[in-house]
């Protein structure tokens, strides 16, 4: 008879948080650490439940003309692209940048390490990197710790003095620590932030609750500007009551005095 004690089940994942656990490490970024084996993909039932059908991949008659319009728009942007003072593409970029600050205020930053662990803070999206570096700073073990944040794939080494929102980095995104020396064990954070782990189901309704996305003008623009004939309407409502043109009616059978046929 066999009396080993019986092996664990390698198939069930072991879990760093309990479900519904919630730390938070720093109130002034809402700083959360959640583990990658702890995300709980979504139910094939439920993926299967939300694709599409075969007609939605079809291509129509309309789709083609459509995507051979797009065709043509851009190649006629390219080559109008000379054209294009540098004036006009710096209005342009500058215009995107407020749009994306309008858009997504704020902006959760994921720290992904080696280890799977996962630091989340909430900044707003006018930070800069160094800012972002300085509060996962105060998280270190080794505060002295020479390390760069950066983004992959492709792998762009991220600069200090440059915003999230330069960069492109709004609303939910993930970023990379690298240093020329790392622990044998790949954990770079305090000891005691460890036994501090939260549910990632829990991190993510964090996140959603402090990114407030607001609506683009654009998809709201039948509801802020009013056609023209109201705007026309309440200018002239607004100058007080304007005296309408009385129209007399016109007798056709009378004659005026002064025209007599000789």
């Amino acid at each position: 008879m066999d009396t080993s004690e019986p092996l664990e089940n390698p198939t069930v994942p072991v879990r760093h948080a309990r479900e519904g656990e919630l730390h938070i490490l720093s109130q002034e970024h809402e700083t959360v650490l959640y583990h990658g084996d702890d995300v709980v993909a979504k139910p094939k039932k439920e993926v299967e439940e939300e694709d599409e059908d075969d007609s939605f991949f079809e291509v129509t008659i309309n789709d083609v003309k459509s995507m051979f319009s797009n065709l043509q728009q851009r190649r006629d942007n390219l080559e109008n692209a000379p054209l294009l003072g540098q004036k006009y593409r710096e209005l342009e970029k500058d215009k995107a940048i407020l749009k994306r600050l309008h858009d997504h205020p704020n902006t959760a930053v994921r720290i992904r390490f080696p280890d799977r662990f996962v630091l989340q803070g909430i900044f707003r999206t006018s930070d800069t990197i160094g800012s972002v570096k300085s509060w996962l700073r105060e998280s270190l073990a080794d505060s002295a710790l020479e390390f760069y944040l950066f983004t992959a794939p492709p792998k762009k080494v991220l600069n200090d003095d440059m915003k999230l929102v330069d960069e492109g980095l709004v609303a939910m995104v993930v970023l990379y620590i690298g240093a020329e020396s790392m622990p044998e064990n790949n954990r770079v954070l305090k000891q005691d932030i460890y036994s501090r782990v939260s549910d990632p189901e829990k991190s993510f309704e964090l996140a959603k609750e402090k990114l407030k996305v607001r609506q683009s003008e654009e998809d709201n623009d039948h509801e802020i500007k009013p056609s023209t004939e109201t705007q026309l309407k309440d200018h002239a409502s607004s100058n007080g009551p304007q005296q309408q043109p009385v129209r007399r009616p016109v007798d056709k059978g009378k004659v005026p005095k002064w025209f007599k046929m000789k």
